[in-house]
């Protein structure tokens, strides 16, 4: 990611917005054929082993840097706490955090949700993943085209008021056809969220752009791997379909630092 940044700066997160496009591609083939391989009896552990052994082999497609021609990187230990100082990146790194939980929320229990509320198999657990990550694969081709004319956060903000409104009416869906659609709808809403946050956080924080990228993405992790917890202890106590409430709960908190972020821009 901050690779993509350093190879084209300023572009309002369109190349960012392309690039993060294949995580959910890959996103979608993978459950479409594991969902299928798990489906037919194969053993998991086979699974999970083929997949590392890939992931093994991409490693080797990473261009080397005496090929490409990159800025020198101005990442100093003084940068860490300059960044660290500014109040701008706490707000967008709990941004960061909070989009990464809506996220979480819909790629990590969507297959389990579909799985036991309409008692399908695997393989209709793998669609339901693999509908949701087509919506992110549009969704972030679509941002990187749309990032130049409306910018980032206007971009953000248009994209917080579809996914709220798709993720909170998310809860009333019954069928699975439905189903598939609200999460397709979802994903594409949400899709841009990540990406540009990044891209918006580097633009706004005058600081190497490696470090401000790692430390965000620390805090989308940590606020990623929050939605899937705190998720599955709501599914124990009242059932999964009440746990994705959650997301539009975080969409909420978002928008509100969104606010806080231009109260912040305004007095600086």
């Amino acid at each position: 990611t901050p690779l993509v940044e350093d190879l084209h700066p300023n572009d309002q997160g369109k190349k960012m917005n392309l690039v993060h496009a294949f995580w959910p591609i890959g996103v979608c083939s993978s459950v479409l054929i594991v969902g299928e391989l798990l489906s037919w009896g194969i053993s998991w552990r086979i699974v999970f082993a083929g997949l590392a052994v890939l992931a093994f082999m991409a490693s080797f497609l990473y261009p080397q840097a005496k090929y490409l021609d990159l800025p020198r990187s101005r990442a100093e230990f003084s940068h860490i706490g300059e960044i660290l100082k500014n109040p701008q990146f706490w707000i967008l790194s709990f941004c960061l955090f909070f989009a990464g939980g809506a996220e979480g929320s819909f790629t990590f229990w969507s297959a389990t949700y579909i799985q036991i509320n309409f008692g399908a198999l695997p393989r209709a657990g793998g669609i339901g993943t693999a509908a949701f990550a087509l919506g992110m694969v549009a969704g972030r081709i679509l941002s990187s085209h749309l990032s130049h004319r409306w910018g980032l956060k206007r971009l953000l903000f248009i994209s917080v008021l579809f996914a709220l409104a798709f993720s909170g009416t998310f809860f009333f869906i019954t069928s699975l056809i439905h189903v598939y659609l609200f999460i397709g709808l979802i994903g594409l809403s949400i899709a841009c969220m990540w990406p540009s946050i990044q891209s918006y956080a580097v633009t706004k924080i005058k600081a190497d752009a490696t470090i401000i990228m790692i430390f965000l993405s620390c805090l989308g992790l940590t606020g990623f791997s929050s939605a899937t917890l705190i998720m599955g202890i709501i599914g124990d106590m009242a059932g999964l379909r009440y746990s994705f409430l959650l997301a539009p709960g975080y969409l909420i908190i978002l928008l509100i630092l969104f606010g806080v972020d231009e109260l912040v821009q305004k007095k600086s």
